[in-house]
Protein backbone atom coordinates (compact mmCIF):
# COMPACT_ATOMS: atom_id res chain seq x y z
CA UNK A 1 0.00 0.00 0.00
CA UNK A 2 2.65 2.50 1.18
CA UNK A 3 4.39 1.84 -2.45
CA UNK A 4 0.87 2.38 -3.72
CA UNK A 5 0.95 5.92 -2.71
CA UNK A 6 4.02 6.73 -3.54
CA UNK A 7 3.56 6.02 -6.98
CA UNK A 8 0.32 8.26 -7.16
CA UNK A 9 2.30 10.77 -5.31
CA UNK A 10 5.38 11.54 -7.63
CA UNK A 11 3.14 10.57 -10.80
CA UNK A 12 0.52 13.85 -9.59
CA UNK A 13 3.45 15.93 -8.87
CA UNK A 14 5.19 15.57 -12.25
CA UNK A 15 4.25 18.49 -14.33
CA UNK A 16 4.40 16.68 -17.56
CA UNK A 17 1.39 14.53 -16.27
CA UNK A 18 -0.43 17.36 -14.51
CA UNK A 19 0.09 19.82 -18.04
CA UNK A 20 -1.04 15.99 -20.20
CA UNK A 21 -3.73 15.56 -18.08
CA UNK A 22 -5.36 18.60 -18.07
CA UNK A 23 -5.17 18.56 -21.42
CA UNK A 24 -7.06 15.34 -22.17
CA UNK A 25 -10.01 16.61 -20.12
CA UNK A 26 -10.02 20.19 -22.05
CA UNK A 27 -10.11 17.78 -25.76
CA UNK A 28 -12.62 15.74 -24.13
CA UNK A 29 -14.16 19.01 -24.21
CA UNK A 30 -13.40 19.82 -27.27
CA UNK A 31 -14.82 16.64 -28.84
CA UNK A 32 -18.07 17.50 -27.18
CA UNK A 33 -17.84 20.82 -28.99
CA UNK A 34 -17.58 19.52 -32.02
CA UNK A 35 -20.33 16.81 -31.82
CA UNK A 36 -22.62 20.08 -30.66
CA UNK A 37 -21.55 22.40 -33.89
CA UNK A 38 -22.29 19.45 -35.94
CA UNK A 39 -25.91 20.22 -37.10
CA UNK A 40 -24.48 23.83 -38.56
CA UNK A 41 -21.41 21.83 -39.85
CA UNK A 42 -23.34 20.01 -42.17
CA UNK A 43 -25.96 22.55 -43.44
CA UNK A 44 -25.45 21.37 -47.22
CA UNK A 45 -28.22 22.54 -49.38
CA UNK A 46 -28.85 20.20 -51.10
CA UNK A 47 -27.30 17.22 -49.25
CA UNK A 48 -24.69 15.45 -51.50
CA UNK A 49 -23.94 12.13 -49.62
CA UNK A 50 -23.23 10.00 -52.89
CA UNK A 51 -23.61 6.68 -53.34
CA UNK A 52 -22.20 3.64 -51.86
CA UNK A 53 -21.06 2.51 -48.84
CA UNK A 54 -19.26 5.89 -47.52
CA UNK A 55 -22.50 7.81 -48.86
CA UNK A 56 -25.23 5.99 -46.62
CA UNK A 57 -23.10 6.80 -44.01
CA UNK A 58 -22.32 10.57 -44.65
CA UNK A 59 -26.53 10.38 -45.24
CA UNK A 60 -27.06 9.18 -41.91
CA UNK A 61 -24.96 11.28 -40.38
CA UNK A 62 -27.18 14.13 -41.81
CA UNK A 63 -30.05 12.50 -40.61
CA UNK A 64 -28.65 12.11 -36.73
CA UNK A 65 -27.08 15.54 -36.86
CA UNK A 66 -30.56 16.08 -34.29
CA UNK A 67 -29.99 17.89 -31.18
CA UNK A 68 -33.20 17.03 -30.06
CA UNK A 69 -32.56 13.38 -29.94
CA UNK A 70 -31.40 11.48 -27.14
CA UNK A 71 -28.82 9.48 -29.50
CA UNK A 72 -27.66 12.53 -30.29
CA UNK A 73 -26.55 13.85 -27.27
CA UNK A 74 -25.18 10.82 -25.95
CA UNK A 75 -22.61 10.65 -28.35
CA UNK A 76 -21.52 14.51 -27.11
CA UNK A 77 -21.10 12.66 -23.53
CA UNK A 78 -19.75 9.84 -24.65
CA UNK A 79 -15.96 10.50 -23.51
CA UNK A 80 -14.55 7.84 -26.24
CA UNK A 81 -15.96 9.64 -29.09
CA UNK A 82 -17.15 6.25 -30.67
CA UNK A 83 -20.47 8.89 -31.97
CA UNK A 84 -18.38 11.41 -33.19
CA UNK A 85 -15.14 9.52 -35.57
CA UNK A 86 -14.64 6.67 -36.98
CA UNK A 87 -10.90 7.00 -35.95
CA UNK A 88 -8.94 8.08 -32.70
CA UNK A 89 -11.07 10.71 -31.12
CA UNK A 90 -8.69 13.64 -29.34
CA UNK A 91 -9.09 12.53 -26.03
CA UNK A 92 -7.92 8.90 -26.60
CA UNK A 93 -4.81 10.49 -28.14
CA UNK A 94 -4.10 12.29 -25.20
CA UNK A 95 -4.79 9.31 -22.74
CA UNK A 96 -2.08 7.08 -24.58
CA UNK A 97 0.22 10.46 -24.31
CA UNK A 98 -1.12 10.57 -20.30
CA UNK A 99 -0.38 6.76 -19.84
CA UNK A 100 3.32 6.93 -21.54
CA UNK A 101 4.18 9.81 -19.87
CA UNK A 102 3.35 8.17 -16.85
CA UNK A 103 3.80 4.72 -17.17
CA UNK A 104 7.85 5.48 -18.23
CA UNK A 105 9.05 8.40 -15.81
CA UNK A 106 11.34 5.66 -13.70
CA UNK A 107 12.61 4.71 -16.73
CA UNK A 108 13.47 7.91 -18.56
CA UNK A 109 14.84 9.01 -15.44
CA UNK A 110 16.99 6.24 -14.15
CA UNK A 111 14.89 5.90 -11.67
CA UNK A 112 14.15 2.18 -11.62
CA UNK A 113 16.97 0.30 -9.82
CA UNK A 114 16.45 2.45 -6.57
CA UNK A 115 12.32 2.25 -7.07
CA UNK A 116 12.69 -1.35 -7.37
CA UNK A 117 15.06 -1.52 -4.09
CA UNK A 118 12.93 0.79 -1.87
CA UNK A 119 10.07 -1.68 -2.51
CA UNK A 120 11.85 -5.04 -2.23
CA UNK A 121 9.95 -6.58 -4.98
CA UNK A 122 10.03 -6.30 -8.82
CA UNK A 123 6.60 -7.23 -9.24
CA UNK A 124 4.87 -4.97 -6.21
CA UNK A 125 6.84 -2.16 -7.58
CA UNK A 126 5.51 -2.48 -11.18
CA UNK A 127 2.06 -3.56 -9.85
CA UNK A 128 1.99 -0.38 -7.93
CA UNK A 129 3.02 2.02 -10.73
CA UNK A 130 0.29 0.22 -12.79
CA UNK A 131 -2.56 1.23 -10.37
CA UNK A 132 -1.16 4.44 -9.79
CA UNK A 133 -1.37 5.45 -13.25
CA UNK A 134 -4.44 3.59 -14.17
CA UNK A 135 -5.75 5.63 -10.75
CA UNK A 136 -4.48 8.65 -12.94
CA UNK A 137 -6.39 7.98 -15.91
CA UNK A 138 -9.44 6.95 -14.06
CA UNK A 139 -9.57 10.41 -12.77
CA UNK A 140 -8.85 11.78 -15.76
CA UNK A 141 -12.10 10.38 -17.27
CA UNK A 142 -14.36 11.64 -14.84
CA UNK A 143 -13.35 15.18 -15.10
CA UNK A 144 -14.08 14.36 -19.03
CA UNK A 145 -17.37 13.10 -17.73
CA UNK A 146 -17.65 16.66 -15.70
CA UNK A 147 -16.69 18.66 -18.51
CA UNK A 148 -18.63 17.17 -21.14
CA UNK A 149 -21.85 17.31 -19.27
CA UNK A 150 -21.87 21.15 -18.37
CA UNK A 151 -20.76 21.68 -22.49
CA UNK A 152 -24.16 19.82 -23.29
CA UNK A 153 -26.35 21.76 -20.69
CA UNK A 154 -24.62 24.94 -22.23
CA UNK A 155 -25.47 23.90 -25.44
CA UNK A 156 -28.25 22.59 -25.82
CA UNK A 157 -30.52 25.57 -24.91
CA UNK A 158 -28.57 26.87 -27.56
CA UNK A 159 -29.47 24.35 -30.07
CA UNK A 160 -33.60 25.41 -28.78
CA UNK A 161 -32.91 21.81 -27.54
CA UNK A 162 -33.34 20.37 -23.94
CA UNK A 163 -30.98 17.29 -22.10
CA UNK A 164 -33.16 13.96 -23.26
CA UNK A 165 -30.50 11.52 -22.96
CA UNK A 166 -31.80 9.13 -20.30
CA UNK A 167 -29.74 9.70 -17.23
CA UNK A 168 -29.25 5.72 -16.67
CA UNK A 169 -28.66 4.81 -20.41
CA UNK A 170 -25.51 8.14 -19.50
CA UNK A 171 -24.25 6.74 -16.61
CA UNK A 172 -23.65 3.19 -18.35
CA UNK A 173 -22.54 4.82 -21.27
CA UNK A 174 -19.45 6.62 -18.74
CA UNK A 175 -18.74 3.31 -16.87
CA UNK A 176 -18.08 1.48 -19.72
CA UNK A 177 -16.27 4.43 -21.61
CA UNK A 178 -14.25 4.80 -18.54
CA UNK A 179 -13.67 0.73 -18.30
CA UNK A 180 -12.77 0.79 -21.80
CA UNK A 181 -10.41 3.54 -21.74
CA UNK A 182 -8.76 2.30 -18.89
CA UNK A 183 -8.22 -1.42 -20.02
CA UNK A 184 -6.12 0.49 -22.78
CA UNK A 185 -4.00 2.07 -20.71
CA UNK A 186 -3.42 -1.01 -18.70
CA UNK A 187 -2.39 -2.41 -22.30
CA UNK A 188 -0.34 0.54 -22.81
CA UNK A 189 1.36 0.23 -19.71
CA UNK A 190 1.98 -3.24 -20.29
CA UNK A 191 4.36 -2.56 -23.24
CA UNK A 192 6.60 0.30 -21.09
CA UNK A 193 7.13 -2.33 -18.92
CA UNK A 194 8.46 -5.18 -21.32
CA UNK A 195 10.42 -2.80 -23.67
CA UNK A 196 11.38 -0.10 -20.79
CA UNK A 197 12.33 2.22 -23.37
CA UNK A 198 10.35 5.10 -24.23
CA UNK A 199 10.64 5.18 -28.29
CA UNK A 200 10.24 2.07 -28.47
CA UNK A 201 6.76 2.22 -26.51
CA UNK A 202 5.74 5.08 -28.24
CA UNK A 203 6.69 3.45 -31.23
CA UNK A 204 4.77 -0.04 -30.70
CA UNK A 205 1.31 1.40 -29.65
CA UNK A 206 1.26 3.84 -31.71
CA UNK A 207 1.86 1.14 -34.82
CA UNK A 208 -0.45 -1.32 -33.48
CA UNK A 209 -3.48 2.38 -33.27
CA UNK A 210 -3.10 3.71 -36.09
CA UNK A 211 -3.18 -0.09 -37.56
CA UNK A 212 -6.92 0.05 -35.73
CA UNK A 213 -7.68 3.45 -37.26
CA UNK A 214 -6.86 2.21 -40.65
CA UNK A 215 -8.33 -0.93 -40.97
CA UNK A 216 -11.27 0.50 -38.57
CA UNK A 217 -11.86 3.38 -41.13
CA UNK A 218 -11.22 1.48 -44.23
CA UNK A 219 -13.95 -1.54 -43.00
CA UNK A 220 -16.36 1.12 -41.40
CA UNK A 221 -16.53 3.00 -45.16
CA UNK A 222 -16.76 -0.31 -47.57
CA UNK A 223 -19.12 -2.06 -45.27
CA UNK A 224 -17.05 -4.90 -43.91
CA UNK A 225 -18.30 -7.12 -41.26
CA UNK A 226 -16.92 -5.81 -37.91
CA UNK A 227 -15.57 -9.01 -36.93
CA UNK A 228 -12.22 -8.30 -39.42
CA UNK A 229 -11.03 -5.53 -37.70
CA UNK A 230 -13.68 -4.76 -34.61
CA UNK A 231 -10.80 -7.27 -32.28
CA UNK A 232 -8.04 -4.05 -32.61
CA UNK A 233 -8.02 -1.89 -29.46
CA UNK A 234 -9.02 1.27 -31.05
CA UNK A 235 -11.99 -0.39 -33.22
CA UNK A 236 -12.63 -2.27 -29.58
CA UNK A 237 -12.76 1.03 -27.99
CA UNK A 238 -14.94 2.70 -30.60
CA UNK A 239 -16.96 -0.32 -30.42
CA UNK A 240 -17.23 -0.31 -26.17
CA UNK A 241 -18.67 3.48 -26.58
CA UNK A 242 -21.34 1.88 -28.34
CA UNK A 243 -22.73 5.31 -29.95
CA UNK A 244 -21.30 5.35 -33.66
CA UNK A 245 -23.73 5.18 -36.43
CA UNK A 246 -23.06 1.94 -38.28
CA UNK A 247 -22.31 0.13 -35.10
CA UNK A 248 -24.30 -3.10 -35.17
CA UNK A 249 -21.55 -4.97 -32.46
CA UNK A 250 -22.55 -5.06 -28.95
CA UNK A 251 -20.70 -2.39 -26.95
CA UNK A 252 -19.58 -5.23 -24.25
CA UNK A 253 -17.87 -7.17 -27.16
CA UNK A 254 -15.53 -4.21 -27.43
CA UNK A 255 -14.72 -4.46 -23.66
CA UNK A 256 -14.44 -7.94 -24.21
CA UNK A 257 -11.30 -7.25 -27.10
CA UNK A 258 -10.01 -5.06 -24.33
CA UNK A 259 -9.72 -7.08 -21.36
CA UNK A 260 -7.86 -9.45 -23.89
CA UNK A 261 -4.89 -6.89 -25.20
CA UNK A 262 -4.64 -5.68 -21.32
CA UNK A 263 -4.11 -9.33 -20.54
CA UNK A 264 -1.83 -10.32 -22.81
CA UNK A 265 -0.07 -6.65 -22.44
CA UNK A 266 0.30 -6.37 -18.82
CA UNK A 267 1.44 -10.49 -18.41
CA UNK A 268 3.89 -10.16 -21.14
CA UNK A 269 5.22 -6.76 -19.89
CA UNK A 270 5.16 -8.38 -15.57
CA UNK A 271 6.69 -11.52 -16.89
CA UNK A 272 9.72 -9.69 -19.09
CA UNK A 273 10.40 -7.06 -16.82
CA UNK A 274 10.91 -9.77 -14.21
CA UNK A 275 13.57 -10.98 -15.99
CA UNK A 276 14.87 -7.45 -17.17
CA UNK A 277 18.73 -6.81 -16.29
CA UNK A 278 17.96 -3.47 -14.85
Amino acid sequence: MNSLKSEFYTIRKLPTVTIVAVLSIVLAGVGAILQWSLPFLLKIDPPQAGDGPAGEQVQALIDAADPVTADFQLAALDITGSGQSSGLSMFLIAIVALTITAASYAFSSGAVVWKVVGTGSRMRWSLSLTAAVLGAVLLVCVGACALTTVISLVAAPMNSASLVAPAGDTVVMWLRGSLAIVLLATSIVGVVLAVRKVGAAIGIVVAVLMAGVIFGTIGSMAGWDPIVYGWLPTSAVTTAGGQGLMQTANPWTGIAALVGWAVLSLGLGLARFGRANL
